[in-house]
């Protein structure tokens, strides 16, 4: 008898889904570090202000999604997520006639929400699209694919930045987001029959077992917030730009180093030593960082320090499927989604006001302490939380 071969997780579908969702984090990500800094500059505001006008993404997110799983059943979940995605990237367009600070503001609420159902609708659609026996590892990649997103958009958008305008920088995250949407369009699902849900629960929204393990992830996320707002610093333009976009892809390819070491170094039984390791390369990443502006020397700690993040906030992944049932993988997948979007929100808007208030020692300190935080956070509740379900 012939052995029965392993399921691929890479299926065509699969991986147009997951090159769909890093375009679609890029073209969201592209604005992120350089709107508040335009948007301060425009308007005449406090940097926090603006801080708060472009992190209140982050929390438009949440009204949505007690009816997520009745939209999930009731609609077809390829369209639903097709539908919520442009609806997402066609607002971007709004940012080209803002002619006041509350139009910004309600174009970051209206992609929010949408972003929520999205983000929802996509977890679910990628476990559709997954073999059952992989279903795990598709859930980490998928997550990944969008982490790379947000790294790769703000390269992007800097670089579009720094050399054109604002309006270069809107278009090209439109077109990012289209191309994303095609890809997306390209993948076959099967059709599923409605079996009748709830309109309002916390399926496919909050596992209440993994809000504990989400607040970590809040902590590591809040650090993305804090850096993107360090665009908005003030000084030469050029060689802030610059400076970022050594980061950010620096970053990006430590994600990819990340993806090496979790096959080889870590795995199942050593999620402890994967989270530790991965906060403490953050941590030391951010004391050479503080210390050292040198271009070599930046290239080489960004690198370390996205390897650092994907690792943990990898392993925090996995902790919160862990903590779930086999039918609850797209509720704990949320979770963490929501726990992550938050972390940056709040992040943003803490760096914008610490900016203002005490310059990038501030946000740098900050940046230490929450990474600090996160990691005994982890040591003392989230991995006695874990190893005890």
């Amino acid at each position: 008898m012939e052995p029965s071969l392993k399921p691929n997780v890479w299926t065509r579908g699969f991986s147009r889904l997951c090159v769909g969702n890093l375009l679609f984090y890029a073209a969201l990500y592209m604005l992120v570090p350089v709107l508040p800094f335009y948007v301060k500059e425009r308007f005449g505001v406090s940097l926090t202000l603006a801080g708060v006008a472009v992190g209140i993404f982050s929390f438009a997110i949440f009204p949505g999604g007690p009816f997520n799983s009745y939209l999930a059943d009731r609609y077809s979940r390829k369209n639903l997520y097709l539908f919520a995605t442009v609806v997402v990237v066609a607002a971007m367009a709004g940012y080209l006639f803002t002619g006041t600070l509350t139009w910004v503001f309600l174009l970051r609420l209206l992609q929010g929400f949408f972003f929520g159902i999205a983000a929802a609708a996509g977890i679910t659609l990628a476990i559709d699209v997954t073999h059952t026996s992989c279903r795990s590892r598709g859930n980490s990649f998928f997550t990944r694919a969008g982490r790379l997103g947000m790294l790769l958009g703000p390269v992007a958008g800097i670089l579009l930045y720094k050399y054109y305008s604002l309006d270069a920088v809107i278009y090209g995250a439109i077109a990012a987001g289209s191309l994303g949407v095609i890809e997306m369009m390209r993948v076959n699902t099967l059709f599923r029959a409605p079996i009748g849900v709830a309109v309002c629960s916390l399926d496919r929204f909050i596992l209440p077992r993994a809000i504990l393990p989400a607040l970590n992830v809040m902590f590591v996320s809040l650090f993305m917030g804090l850096l993107f707002s360090l665009f908005g610093i003030p000084g030469n333009r050029e060689i802030i730009a610059t400076h970022f976009m050594w980061i950010f892809s620096a970053m990006a390819l430590g994600i990819l180093v990340a993806i090496t070491a979790e096959r080889f170094l870590f795995g199942k039984e050593r999620v402890t030593l994967q989270v530790v390791a991965g906060l403490i390369s953050v941590l030391l990443s951010i004391l050479i960082l503080a210390s050292w502006r040198q271009e070599p020397v930046l290239i080489g700690t960004s690198l370390i320090l996205g390897a650092g993040l994907s690792l943990a906030a990898s392993a925090l992944l996995n902790i919160c499927i862990g903590l779930s049932d086999h039918c609850q993988r797209s509720t704990a997948n949320s979770t963490y989604v929501l726990a992550w979007e938050s972390g940056i929100g709040i992040g943003l808007i803490l760096g914008c006001y610490l900016i203002d208030r005490a310059g990038v020692e501030g946000v740098v300190c900050s940046s230490f302490i929450t990474i600090f935080i996160a990691l005994i956070y982890y040591c003392f509740i989230t991995r006695r939380l874990y190893f005890s379900a």
